[in-house]
């Protein structure tokens, strides 16, 4: 017994390390057959700067690059996107690499809690075992299995480096450069996410509970001051690339309402969720989920919410002196939970994602619990009872872990575990629909956004979608009726006005979309330039209508040659720039632009019609033919394609037989009146040997 525990003793860092990467890995291996969900289409699949290492140095200083959620919240993390950029080096699209790098994150952060309980409490059996259960726990699936997650990872990877030089930089003796060290990953940590910004107050706190030697104005002066200014610096440096961003809204309406349902969360949502982490309590919460919201300080679960959360800090002062790391510990958690308290309103009430770094205390006290009743105790029985506790608690943990990743294989599942749990949850209802539509599944979309409408009838986000369902059928006039009931609940509505505007193109109503489309442009250029540059090119083209209707041609030209540098392989356009030159007589510029067209969608009838009726003009028969003959294999039944051929071969080429087989072909398709009056007529002419005559 006495080798074993002093192998253990000699060799814990080597043994942490294994037993909490394999620990790690077997529980989150079922996490690495994900696919994408949520954000990651727009933080990677839609992310076009992720795909050179070449814009780095960009995502540092540049608006362009800018994280952007599904939610529309744009944020300054440059080293998340990096890490974003290094993975599709490596992995392209493969969603598994980008898996790997975040458990790899896990990993490293359950071996830095390890190391950092042992250099704090100097107990190595109570450091693995809060790491033990920090790797594990169930509420960090989110963080884990989620990739658009990844900045709680790694920013917090760099706090706790950045804590953890700190603090062995007072029993070392290159103390200036652990502390430099410390410095330059606190602003790594801040660089990854805003929640590092509790690092100056985590590090105040470790010296006035442990470093009591020196008198509190010198490590203010050469330890603390650093870490504010860099703090200072990296929130000038933040609002420099996000300029005038407008702050969001109070979730619970204003300040008051939202620090009592913040109070009553703290009890309610988080403690609970790290004592029970029951997969009914692990629904995935997003920015507006019907929360109960709190507006009286006499409601009955914020009051004892806010007895908790004293209780809770009078244990912590009443341990600051006999057992610091308690004190320690206890206040970490609410201190790494403050910038997610919507003191600042953010856009989420509460997520098991913000506990990724405040959980770090919640582990200790646990662990702590444990051993210390272990250690109380003579009775083997009373000690086997708690170390038998203490392993059905960190299996459980495990198991639900291990199958709450599979929540997280792709959108549709996530939505249906969360309409399964939450079921009067209209986001999740109209998240799960976004599914169903991005599927093609049009009639379990349509169910789900109106079950989402039952539970919240202004809902615009769905009366959008159910629109965009209307539009998939084709049912134009349907879907235009929905985007406007959106934008009417939603004035702001970037999506229902760029919808809208599409469903305008399709009923001829040019120019109405084009005001649309200007308006999304209006409303969101940065958004619009980043993630839509087809919508740019509609702007652009429905400039180039507006322009050739009014007879502005050369204006004309200038915009669809604008939509052409955003969108060059767009068929249509070059198709307009033809019909613009034909107007200008310019018939060969016109027969040019039809050729581009037809390289890039060989079956486009508009361009390949209007090519062959060039040819027929200036006299060139059998190209004109060609042109025809390869529209009539897109369109057999096209009247007015046989019509023309049909005159090119009377006019052209003198053909009277061929000319009078197509033109009785004419006579079996739907033809509009005066296009089969014509024919008729070339008919009765050639029968009758007559003088033919030719369609104007």
């Amino acid at each position: 017994m006495y080798n074993v525990t002093k192998i253990f003793q000699e060799r814990f860092n080597l043994f942490a390390i294994v037993l909490l990467t394999i620990l790690s890995i077997t529980v989150y291996s079922t996490s690495l057959k994900n696919s994408f969900a949520l954000d990651d289409e727009e933080l990677i699949i839609k992310n076009e700067y992720i795909k050179e290492l070449k814009n780095i140095p960009l995502f540092f200083i540049s608006t362009k690059t800018l994280s952007t959620t599904g939610q529309g919240e744009i944020a300054y993390r440059p080293l998340e996107t990096t890490s974003f950029a290094v993975d599709y080096f490596f992995w392209k699209l493969n969603p598994l690499g980008y898996h790997l790098t975040s458990l790899f994150f896990h990993i490293l952060n359950s071996i830095l809690v390890c190391f950092l309980f042992n250099i704090l409490q100097k107990d190595k059996i109570i450091s693995l075992l809060a790491a033990l259960i920090f790797a594990v726990h169930p509420v960090h699936v989110e963080n884990v299995a989620f990739i658009g997650a990844r900045s709680y990872l790694i920013s917090t990877f760099f706090y706790l480096l950045s804590f953890y030089m700190y603090c062995t930089s007072y029993d070392s003796a290159k103390k200036m450069y652990q502390l430099i060290i410390s410095m330059i990953c606190f602003a790594m940590a801040l660089l990854s996410k805003e929640l590092a910004i509790t690092m100056s107050a985590i590090i105040i706190l470790y010296d006035a509970l442990f470093q009591r030697e020196e008198r509190f104005i010198d490590k203010l002066r050469y330890r603390h001051t650093p870490f504010l200014v860099i703090a200072i610096l990296y929130l000038l440096l933040r609002q420099s690339v996000l300029p005038g961003l407008a702050q969001n809204p109070y979730l619970a309406g204003n300040l008051y309402y939202t620090m009592l349902t913040e109070i009553q969360g703290l009890t309610y949502y988080y403690i609970k969720n790290l004592i029970f982490p029951f997969p009914s309590n692990l629904y995935f919460v997003i920015y507006n989920l019907n929360l109960p919201i709190v507006t009286s300080l006499f409601d009955l679960k914020a009051i004892s919410s806010l007895v908790v959360v004293v209780l809770c800090l009078s244990l912590a002062f009443i341990y600051c002196r006999k057992r610091k790391e308690v004190s320690f510990f206890i206040l970490w958690f609410f201190i790494a939970l403050l910038p997610f308290l919507n003191i600042i309103p953010i856009n989420t009430l509460f997520a098991n994602r913000f506990l990724y770094l405040p959980s770090i205390g919640f582990c200790f006290i646990l662990a702590f619990i444990f051993r210390t009743t272990y250690i109380k105790y003579d009775r083997v029985s009373l000690k086997l009872f708690s170390f038998i506790i203490l392993v059905i608690i960190i299996l459980y943990y495990s198991l639900i872990t291990f199958k709450e990743n599979r929540t997280w294989t792709d959108d549709y599942s996530l939505w249906s575990a969360t309409v399964k749990r939450t079921p009067d949850n209209d986001v999740a209802h109209y998240n799960l629909g976004n599914s169903f539509l991005k599927e093609g599944e049009l009639d379990r979309a349509e169910a789900e956004y109106r079950e989402a409408l039952r539970l919240n009838p202004v809902l615009a986000l769905a009366i959008s979608n159910l629109g965009a369902v209307h539009q998939r059928r084709g049912l134009h006039d349907l879907a235009i009726s929905e985007f406007e009931k959106a934008i009417q609940i939603k004035p702001n509505l970037s999506e229902a006005y760029f919808a809208l505007g599409y469903s305008l193109e399709k009923t001829g109503k040019a120019k109405l979309a084009m005001e649309v489309y200007l308006k999304v442009f209006e409303l969101n250029p940065e958004i619009v330039g980043k993630h839509n540059k087809g919508l740019l090119a509609k702007i652009d083209i429905a400039k180039g209508i507006e322009y050739y209707t009014q007879g502005f041609l050369d204006e004309a030209i200038l915009a669809y040659k604008e939509a052409l540098k955003i969108d060059p392989q767009n068929d249509k356009v070059y198709t307009n720039v033809g019909l613009v030159y034909e107007s200008e007589g310019l018939l060969n510029e016109a027969i040019n632009n039809y050729k581009k067209a037809l390289e890039i969608n060989p079956i486009q009838l508009e361009a390949r019609n209007n090519l062959a009726n060039l040819y027929y003009r200036k006299g060139l028969f059998r190209e004109a033919i060609r042109e025809y003959e390869a529209a009539l294999q897109v369109k057999p039944s096209s009247g007015d394609i046989h019509l023309n051929i049909g005159i090119v071969y009377l006019n052209g080429f003198k053909e009277e037989e061929m000319a009078l087989f197509h033109l009785k072909e004419v006579l079996k398709t739907d033809i509009d009146q005066s296009g089969k009056m014509l024919a008729l007529k070339l008919i009765k002419d050639l029968e009758g040997n007559k003088k033919p005559g030719k369609r104007k």
